[in-house]
């Protein structure tokens, strides 16, 4: 693996503008899941085109997920959305070595406990779009394994 990519922190640093207080969240958030799953989460390095973290099992190193994440800041419901950039959709769509792409979508980011929403949306093909509506791809999200830590 290139020394490029690195484990996320799930502790707090400095950030002093809004958009890296939001960045910082949906990584600790997102990474804190992983943990609680029995994965490691690492972060993709800069300007890595086509998803944020690549999660693996932390006793083999075998690759699991490849993993965008997005952030909302209100409760990913009802008309809530995110998009995700063309090559992200076609990155997934095309790789031939048998990975899974999610999206994990960070809501409530402007609190002091976000959620993650997991959905691997690359198992239904004939649903993809760009646009994730909550009323739409709620239901395909993946049950933390300890429920009560997500509410």
């Amino acid at each position: 693996m290139d020394s490029a990519w690195r484990a996320i922190s799930t502790t707090w640093g400095r950030t002093t503008t809004p958009s890296l207080l939001r960045k910082a969240t949906n990584s600790a958030s997102q990474a804190e899941f992983e943990k609680r799953e029995g994965r490691e989460a690492l972060e993709a390095p800069d300007g890595q085109p086509g998803f944020d973290v690549l999660s693996r099992d932390p006793q083999t190193g075998r690759e699991l997920r490849r993993i965008e994440v997005k952030g909302v800041q209100r409760r990913f419901e009802k008309d809530a959305s995110v998009l995700l950039s063309a090559r992200q959709v076609n990155d997934a769509l095309q790789q031939e070595d048998g990975a899974e792409y999610w999206l994990y979508v960070v809501d409530s980011t402007d609190t002091v406990e976000p959620r993650v929403i997991p959905i691997p949306w690359t198992r239904w093909h004939g649903r993809l779009r760009y646009g994730f509506f909550a009323r739409a791809w709620n239901q395909y999200a993946e049950e933390p394994s300890d429920p009560a830590v997500q509410d």
